[in-house]
C-alpha cells in the first residue's frame, strides 16, 4: 500500500510538472469590495510547496520518531490536495462560484491540517501507552 509521505511527494511532483507545461490563465476571486486576480501557476506552486513541507514532516516522523498512522494520513492528504487541486483546474469562469470554491476549497484546507494535528497527537498518545 502507498504510504501518505509518497503521496505527497508525487502530487509535487507532477503538480509542478503540470505548472511548467500547462497552466497559463488567472482565477478571479472577490471577497467584500476587493478582487483579486490570482494565476493557476500560484496555486499550483503553493500546492507542490505544501506537498513538500507535509512529505518532509511524514518523512522525519517515520525516520527519526514513530511512523504517522496512515488512514489519518490518507484523510489529510485528500483534504489537504483536493481542494487546491480544484482551484489549480480552474472549475469556472464565473466570479461567483469561483469565489464560494475558493472559501470552500481553504476550510478543507485547513480541515486537513487539523487531521494532520491530530495524527501527530494519537500517534504520540498511542506511543507512551505501549
Amino acid at each position: 500500500m502507498i504510504k501518505p509521505q509518497t503521496l505527497f511527494i508525487a502530487t509535487a511532483f507532477l503538480v509542478s510538472l503540470a505548472n511548467f507545461l500547462f497552466l497559463k490563465s488567472e482565477i478571479d476571486i472577490q471577497l467584500y469590495d476587493t478582487y483579486y486576480v490570482i494565476s493557476q501557476q500560484f496555486f499550483a506552486q503553493l500546492l507542490s510547496l505544501i506537498c513538500i513541507a507535509c512529505f518532509t514532516l511524514y518523512f522525519i516522523y517515520a525516520r527519526f520518531i514513530v511512523p504517522l498512522q496512515n488512514p489519518l494520513g490518507y484523510i489529510h492528504y485528500i483534504l489537504t490536495v483536493i481542494p487546491v487541486l480544484i482551484l489549480v483546474l480552474k472549475p469556472s469562469d464565473d466570479m461567483q462560484t469561483m469565489t464560494l470554491i475558493a472559501i470552500i476549497a481553504a476550510g478543507l484546507l485547513v480541515l486537513g491540517q487539523i487531521f494532520m494535528i491530530v495524527n501527530i497527537v494519537r500517534t504520540r498518545r498511542s506511543e507512551t501507552e505501549d
